[in-house]
């Protein structure tokens, strides 16, 4: 039987053991540090993206009820709508770390889709409002007016609630996506420039919110009485001037000679009912920006609908 003795370490052995371990230890610790230091940044950061998120929500509140205060003064004190008023343009508000920017536009001009809301084509027969409709989708090219028209009530009868409480957004969506069945996209780019879902039942126009991009529109609305020509040229006179009144729109040379019914003369109006206001605040890396469909309800505004991008 053979025995063999086990050999005692070195002490060069024994040093290089100890290095080893010790080198280990430092490796965990360092590892342990680092990992530390990485979870304390990430608190600090998502601390300090917190307490900005906080500033900005409270910046908006305050955002908000300053535009709704002071461009309430602004349209209450104006008698026309109309883009060249000075209330339309951005207005820039440095604020402490933040940089806030508001602006408030009328709303463009548009057919209300929501006047159909209910109606059938029997209903809507000798109307004004589908004579105008009919004459847009011709105006736009449309292959079938009719057809269109009978799509287009359809998609209204699964609008949720009522007239009241119309989303124009969500309204417009929705009558997207009924549409897109038998329209192609081609056919919807053309016509949604066009139509609005607003909540009133009533057809309502501002003569002093169009530009030339809605000469298809307003030729429709004056039931195609009018050559391209002559809806450009009142066109050009609301955009440089605006138009004071009803009256001083329909005493036009133009328009002297129409046949004009009289649910027609009661549409046109020379200042907006509804509004868009667009706020943006923007402090170091966070952003905020929303939009709010506003109302004028007496004399000030209220705000209906708020969306946030």
């Amino acid at each position: 039987m053979s025995f063999y003795l086990a050999r005692k370490p070195d002490k060069v052995q024994q040093s290089g053991v100890a290095l080893i371990l010790v080198l280990f230890l430092v490796a965990i610790v360092s590892l342990l540090a680092v990992n530390a230091g990485e979870k304390t940044y990430q608190l600090q950061h998502r601390l300090t993206m917190q307490k900005q998120q906080q500033a900005i929500s409270n910046e908006q509140i305050a955002l908000e009820a300053f535009a709704l205060s002071q461009y309430s003064v602004q349209i209450r004190n104006s008698n026309i709508s109309s883009s060249k008023q000075a209330w339309q343009q951005p207005l820039t508000l440095p604020f402490e770390e933040s940089h806030l920017r508001v602006q408030l536009m009328q709303q463009p001009a548009c057919f209300n889709l929501s006047s159909l809301i209910g109606m059938n084509v029997e209903q809507l027969q000798y109307s004004t409002t589908l004579q105008q409709l009919l004459s847009l989708l011709e105006n736009l090219n449309s292959p079938g007016p009719l057809g269109d028209l009978e799509n287009i009530l359809k998609a209204n009868e699964t609008l949720p609630g009522s007239i009241n409480d119309i989303n124009p957004i969500e309204a417009k969506q929705a009558l997207e996506e009924s549409l897109r069945v038998q329209w192609s996209d081609k056919d919807w780019q053309k016509f949604a420039p066009f139509i609005c879902y607003l909540p009133s039942r009533y057809s309502r126009w501002n003569i002093n919110g169009f530009d030339k991009t809605h000469v298809p529109l307003l030729k429709a609305l004056l039931l195609n009485q009018l050559q391209d020509s002559g809806i450009e040229e009142l066109i050009d006179i609301a955009q440089a001037k605006g138009f004071d009144s009803n009256h001083s729109f329909w005493q036009q040379e133009s328009l002297k000679a129409m046949a004009i019914p009289a649910q027609l003369k009661l549409q046109l109006r020379v200042k907006s009912e509804y509004y868009w206001l667009n706020t943006q605040i923007r402090r170091s890396h966070s952003r905020l920006e929303q939009w709010y469909f506003l109302q004028q309800q007496g004399l000030t505004l209220k705000r209906l609908h708020r969306y946030r991008t």
